[in-house]
């Protein structure tokens, strides 16, 4: 499954992390016609995540809108281009690999 990613923002923040705030294919875009994408930020400092944030979840409810909660966001930190691999929530898939490509555009927009 291919995931349209977009970085819709950048900003630089004091020190020296960088916040990009990704807009990505889930669930919801390929499911139904009128799906919206997810809006994910990502902090990248010197190559590796600092936080990941889910701004905007639209995929299905309690169950691939679960992608906000904590719980899933902090497996995130201090992964690479190299080491960035996540454990997909059960019964959301895509909405997991959703997160994990709009870190990965974060990480290759880093470099």
């Amino acid at each position: 499954m291919d995931f349209n990613t977009e970085i819709t923002n950048t900003t630089e923040n004091s020190d020296g992390s960088v916040t990009y705030t990704v807009s990505v294919d889930g669930y919801a875009v390929y499911n139904h016609a009128d799906g919206k994408p997810n809006v994910i930020e990502v902090t990248v400092l010197d190559g590796t995540v600092q936080n990941v944030v889910v701004v905007e979840a639209n995929d299905t409810q309690h169950v691939g809108d679960q992608i906000a909660n904590e719980d899933f966001t902090s497996q995130f930190a201090g992964m690479t281009l190299d080491t960035l691999e996540v454990e997909p929530l059960s019964g959301a898939t895509i909405s997991s690999n959703s997160a994990q490509k709009a870190v990965q555009a974060a990480l290759e927009a880093a470099k």
